[in-house]
């Protein structure tokens, strides 16, 4: 239920309007598999998830991994 309530942007406004109207105008037109896509859209913006399942997209963020210092990155520069 947290995961309904919270977290609300206008992104995901946005996804939740964009979903609820393809899912009226599907059914007003009587084009089912479109009402798939609709809901589809209405369900991922309520239950805030994207591609793969929530953070889905995002790199992942490994805590106390490594030596815990930044290599240097060193660049070249190159002529044309």
């Amino acid at each position: 239920m947290e995961r309904i309530l919270k977290g609300w942007n206008f992104v995901r406004l946005i996804r939740l309007g964009f979903g609820v109207f393809i899912t009226v105008q599907s059914v007003m037109s009587r084009e089912w598999i479109l009402g798939f896509a609709g809901i589809f859209f209405t369900t991922t913006a309520l239950f805030n998830v994207g591609c793969c399942g929530i953070y889905g997209c995002q790199p992942l963020i490994k805590s106390g991994s490594g030596s815990g210092s930044a290599k240097e990155i060193i660049y070249e520069e190159l002529d044309a």
